[in-house]
């Protein structure tokens, strides 16, 4: 008793200290108990941090529900059901409110998400009958609304659920129709699905079937989005490769392995523990038993950090038959004994099958004949409940009668296309002579109507071309106006010698969406001072050039009129300016620009800078990991605005090899990318900072290219002005 107090006191000692080592994120931000951030990958981090910085700002539901279920569905460690629990709860709340038609198919969608995913989570869990159920109420929520896309990928989850459980008829048919399905809605799981459908085929011993399918699922890798559901992929094609013959022993290895890197990015850890067993099976069936055993046991190792019970299962019946090649019959026992117990709790009779089978050829071999008997009862007693051949049986009858139904179907509609022909050859004389009366009668009709509609089309047809003349005539009037307007606003804009005169290092990016342009720049010099800026006006096309002008001017006389050298000083006169011009018309414009203005002092290398919204980004190149530095913008714009007040200023000296970036909101609020999100300004500083070593005219050419790949198909959606300048 003392012994055991002993060893309890000691447990808890070290249990507290493991607790004061670890340091857990503050639970008022990231929503859940006993984060430890350090544990996660870097990407994973960020991605919950900005999420989760947008969860607290905003006030709707069904952007808080999105940002959660972002952060699930791309988290692969043990924390995404944490927070897909917070994401269900609120779907689950807001179905139960009385809500537009449109915003209950919205939350009815979210909700059906949860479901499904909350059974992927039993599933991962070795708890087959609850996530079956739950995976049908999906189902039925996704057939409702008619959510195709999610029904496909629930079906697949379903189908690999009975498969799991040993209903493999039940696993095919399921398989088959979210196939139909993801066709039919041009899922990027389509692959995913057809190479699962492969590897239960060749589970079945039916390589014909599954070779064909296998060609089919390769042939949607390059479509799949989803870098799990391409891993996935990756790992069937593997595992088939290495049923079929051991010649294709290497390239089963490659594709396992690129299954693997894609994972370990992931952090996904079940995965990673799959193709690590893959890899070790691979191995043991060409006998290399030394490099078959530490993939075994990282993936044991990660299966215990997960409970993960079926990989447990399997890795160590593996395990057990590489003991029993070696004749080492001990450790062949105690490795089949955890293998057939995990089996046990995952409720998995084909591991129960497999590793009972061992047991009793070991106990046999040990002359236990009481314990050999009873693990080939428990075997036969699996093997009966899976009944391979019946279900090959199932699915050949299922086939044939698919055939024979529609052989006689065919027969059906022959025979009644012949007496159909017979019945008509008897009606057609009699129908030849009214066919002749009635259709001389209609022709004359028909002459008689046509006569009359040429006449009208040929009146019609003068209007609508008279029509066309005018329309194409103000077409060219508006054309030529907003060129002309496009001339007098690029009169407005610094010539490029003169930029380069002053920054002789530098590059400019300027993109209208229309002929003319919402964005300016704008180049001042005064003695030993520089004055430049990148400015974004209320809107783009016409009306935003109109803006672009007033504006423009305002900067002008600031410096011109007014004789100010100051940047918030210049700012806070140019809004004054702008404010006068629009309450001319007499009606309260709220129209303005966001800018973003900096002072360099050639004698003192100095810049200073002032902001409307829009920072100044400073990368430091000195060191070897370049440094970005951002100042930012007052939160106010050039224009109309209730709670204005004295715009800053900000001072930094400058040291050789700093490069300034100054943008509109363009570059970074454009869509598109794979999944159609917007650039956004932490993937746009991350491009600046990998290519900030290149020389500016390089630079250039690699921002715009990386803009025009983003945008793809997709409209623009601003206008863009973006400038680099290195000192």
């Amino acid at each position: 008793m003392r012994k055991l107090f002993i060893i309890a006191f000691i447990l808890s000692f070290f249990l507290s200290i493991n607790a004061q080592e670890k340091q857990f994120a503050d639970p008022s931000f990231y929503l859940i108990d006993s984060l430890v951030l350090e544990e996660l990958p870097e990407t994973n981090r960020k991605l919950i941090d900005s999420c989760l910085t947008l969860y607290h700002e905003t006030k709707e539901d069904s952007l808080k529900w999105r940002y959660l279920n972002t952060i699930a569905e791309n988290t692969y460690t043990d924390i995404w059901y944490s927070y897909q629990k917070l994401a269900s709860k609120i779907s689950k709340k807001k179905i139960t409110e009385n809500l537009s038609e449109l915003e209950r198919k919205t939350f009815l969608h979210y909700y059906s998400t949860d479901i499904n995913n909350e059974a992927f989570w039993h599933s991962e869990k070795s708890q087959l009958q609850t996530a079956e159920k739950l995976y049908k109420t999906a189902i039925e929520l996704h057939t409702n609304i008619k959510d195709s896309s999610n029904l496909a990928i629930t079906l697949n989850n379903l189908a690999s659920n009975y498969k799991q459980q040993g209903k493999t008829q039940k696993a095919i048919e399921t398989y088959e129709k979210s196939i139909f399905i993801a066709k039919q809605c041009n899922s990027s799981s389509t692959g995913q699905i057809i190479s699962s459908l492969a590897k239960t085929y060749d589970g079945l011993g039916r390589k014909k079937e599954a070779i064909k399918l296998l060609n089919e699922a390769l042939s949607y890798i390059d479509q799949t989005k989803s870098l799990a559901n391409k891993a996935q992929i990756l790992e069937n094609i593997g595992y088939l490769l290495s049923k079929e013959s051991d010649t294709n022993f290497q390239q089963a290895l490659d594709y396992y392995k690129k299954s693997l890197a894609i994972n370990k990015q992931l952090n996904y850890k079940l995965k990673i523990a799959s193709n690590q067993f893959r890899i070790g099976e691979l191995y043991f069936n060409i006998d290399q038993l030394d490099l078959a055993a530490p993939y075994f046991k990282k993936a044991i190792n990660l299966n215990y950090t997960i409970n993960n019970y079926t990989g447990l299962s399997n890795t160590y019946l593996y395990v057990a038959k590489s003991f029993q090649k070696q004749n080492k019959q001990d450790s062949a026992l105690r490795n089949s004994i955890l293998s057939y117990n995990f089996a046990q709790q995952s409720s998995s009779p084909s591991l129960i099958k497999n590793s009972a089978k061992l047991l009793s050829q070991i106990y046999a071999g040990k002359e236990q004949y009481r314990k050999a008997y009873y693990y080939q009862f428990e075997f036969q007693k699996m093997k009966d409940s899976i009944n391979d051949k019946e279900t090959n049986f199932a699915l050949a009858k299922t086939e044939a009668k698919l055939q024979y139904e529609k052989e006689k179907e065919l027969a059906a509609i022959e025979h009644n296309n012949e007496l159909a022909l017979k019945q008509k050859e008897n009606e057609k004389q009699t129908l030849y002579k009214k066919f002749f009366i009635v259709g001389s009668i209609i022709l004359l009709l028909i002459i008689l109507f046509i006569l009359k509609q040429f006449s009208k089309s040929i009146k019609q047809k003068k209007t609508i071309e008279l029509s066309n003349i005018q329309l194409a005539e103000q077409h060219k009037e508006i054309t030529s106006s907003i060129t002309y307007a496009k001339r007098i606003q690029s009169a407005i804009l610094p010539p490029n010698e003169i930029i380069e005169a002053n920054f002789s290092n530098s590059f400019l990016i300027y993109i209208p969406k229309d002929i003319v342009s919402g964005d300016f720049y704008w180049l001042e010099q005064k003695d030993d001072n520089v004055y430049f800026a990148v400015a974004d006006c209320t809107g783009h096309g016409v009306p935003g050039a109109m803006v672009s002008v007033i504006c423009n001017n305002g900067l002008n006389r600031s410096v011109r009129e007014h004789q100010l050298n100051l940047p918030h000083k210049i700012l806070d006169k140019t809004r004054e300016i702008v404010i006068q011009e629009f309450e001319k018309s007499g009606e309260h414009i709220k129209d303005g620009m966001d800018i973003s203005l900096i002072v360099w002092n050639k004698k003192t290398n100095t810049i200073l800078f002032s902001g409307a919204h829009n920072p100044l980004w400073i990368i430091k190149t000195q060191q070897s990991e370049p440094e970005l530095i951002e100042l930012k913008g007052d939160k106010q714009p050039i224009g109309n605005f209730e709670r204005s007040f004295p715009f800053s200023m900000q001072e930094y000296p400058i040291e050789k090899g700093d490069i300034l970036y100054l943008s509109s909101d363009g570059y970074a609020d454009q869509f598109g990318g794979e999944r159609n999100k917007k650039i956004k300004n932490n993937n746009f500083k991350k491009l600046l900072l990998k290519n900030c070593h290149l020389p500016m005219s390089e630079q250039q050419l690699i921002l715009e290219q990386f803009f025009e790949d983003w945008k793809g198909d997709h409209e623009q959606l601003d206008d863009v002005c973006v400038t680099g300048i290195k000192f």
